[in-house]
């Protein structure tokens, strides 16, 4: 039964180079999506909350952990939007300022 036979691996140079640059790929290509779609998914947490916080509220329940999480968001965005130009083109609304302890304030 062919579905039982084990696949023979790539057995020439060129067949395991594309195998492994097809495998690099495609592990980059899943990893893009996620960071991305993780980067809009707390964007939406802090900015439309679907439980009707604030973004300070938000920012609040983070305590000292929201200037980690904007900054963190910041430099992911940077490195999606340098990997694929304008990927990633959401803003915050409102003014964000990190304090030295890391607390935020969300400007009016």
């Amino acid at each position: 039964m062919s579905l039982l036979n084990t696949v023979q691996a790539p057995i020439t140079l060129q067949d395991k180079q594309v195998a492994v640059a097809n495998e690099i790929k495609s592990v980059c290509s899943a990893m893009f999506a996620f960071n991305a779609s993780n980067f809009t998914r707390i964007f939406q947490m802090v900015w439309n909350n679907r439980n009707g916080l604030t973004p300070q509220q938000v920012c609040d329940a983070l305590g000292t952990d929201a200037g980690a999480l904007f900054t963190l968001a910041g430099g992911l965005q940077a490195v999606i939007n340098t990997a694929k130009p304008d990927s990633l083109t959401l803003t915050p609304p409102k003014s964000v300022s990190i304090g030295s302890d890391g607390n935020v304030t969300i400007g009016v």
